[in-house]
């Protein structure tokens, strides 16, 4: 039978070891100050105020195609859903999540926008009538076109990758109506010589925030999606690792 002492160290181990592994585990969480899901270090590259949670809507679902590593390795990423907010002011958020990693290296991805849920204005085809802004995803790049020139000069945007999500930030003229705002949005992935995926398009209603002063950003008509996690100060300069 075992002796108290040799007993109780062992609980006191046990112990030990419990909260160690509880402390690596939280530490291995990333910060997220106001408890919305999105990681500060996003938050603060996308300009949106830390201590107000966003409240995402969903916009557009999309099946898993169950692909392989090696079908994942040449097929267009795999989209799954897409949500977006309105944060303040003219600045919305988009968050898209795919089934793998979102790397789009090889492949291009695309958000069709309605910006004014207006058919009759934007672009003019059978399949993407009355898109004003494509906001395009390739390699490790975000950048914007225009098929309204209501927006062209007016439209900026940031973007980011976190693990499986995309994120994309857009300041815009945007033209709510009794408290919400309606746009249209649908998404496509493409990677020649391979699989591509899609969503239907869908108008989705999106709440307007009143009286949020939203963070200045660093927003242009194209950007990098690296993290700022990928930049260090050196020399009086910053540069990417």
């Amino acid at each position: 039978m075992r002796n108290r002492p040799e007993a109780s160290r062992t609980c006191l181990a046990a112990a030990i070891l419990a909260i160690a592994t509880v402390s690596i585990a939280a530490s291995a969480q990333p910060a997220d100050s106001d408890g919305d899901g999105i990681p500060d270090s996003v938050e603060t590259q996308l300009g949106l105020p830390p201590d107000l949670p966003q409240r995402l809507v969903p916009a557009a679902q999309s099946p898993s195609r169950g692909d392989s590593d090696q079908e994942a390795a040449i097929n267009a990423p795999d989209i799954l859903s897409a949500a977006v907010c309105h944060v303040g002011a003219r600045r919305l958020l988009f968050q898209v999540e795919f089934a793998g990693p979102a790397v789009f290296t090889g492949s291009t991805f695309i958000i069709y926008l309605d910006m004014d849920n207006d058919p009759d204005t934007g672009r003019v085809d059978p399949h993407h009538g009355g898109i004003d802004v494509m906001v395009s995803v390739s390699g490790d790049s975000v950048s914007t076109t225009f098929h309204n020139a209501d927006y062209a000069h007016t439209t900026t945007l940031a973007g980011t990758v976190d693990g499986h999500l995309l994120w994309v930030a857009m300041d815009a003229p945007l033209s709510p109506r009794d408290g919400t705002l309606a746009l249209g949005l649908h998404l496509l992935a493409q990677r020649k010589g391979g699989a591509s995926d899609s969503t239907r398009h869908a108008v989705v209603t999106v709440p307007v925030q009143t009286d949020v002063a939203v963070p200045k950003a660093d927003f242009g008509r194209s950007g990098s999606l690296r993290p700022l996690t990928d930049y260090r100060y050196v020399d009086d300069q910053v540069k990417l690792e």
